[in-house]
């Protein structure tokens, strides 16, 4: 039987990753990091899948018309100001993230 991790541990889903070019279900759970001005694809293979939610003002949700058909749905995120922002899909393959957005260097 799992140890459940000791408190105040950082677990591999909270431990800030670099986002990749597409964020998918398999990102579930996750922190993401992204920089102000950096954008990603928010992908789901759900093609009924509703807007997904944002809380948080760090991240910009932008519609994408041009994902093939049959292929599910698709969002651009822009990191628009430092902050964070947890982001949930629903539908049939329901999924989470939160992003964490880093200032310019």
């Amino acid at each position: 039987m799992p140890t459940p991790s000791a408190p105040g541990r950082a677990t591999a889903a909270s431990r800030p990753l670099p986002a990749g070019r597409f964020v998918t279900r398999a990102d579930d759970g996750r922190v993401l990091v992204m920089r102000v001005g950096e954008t990603r694809e928010l992908r789901t293979r759900d093609a009924l899948a509703p807007e997904p939610t944002v809380d948080g003002n760090a991240i910009e949700v932008i519609g994408i018309d041009n994902v093939q058909a049959g292929s599910g749905r698709g969002w651009e995120l822009r990191a628009v100001r430092p902050g964070r922002s947890r982001i949930a899909v629903a539908g049939a393959e329901p999924f989470a993230v939160t992003i964490e957005v880093s200032p310019v260097r």
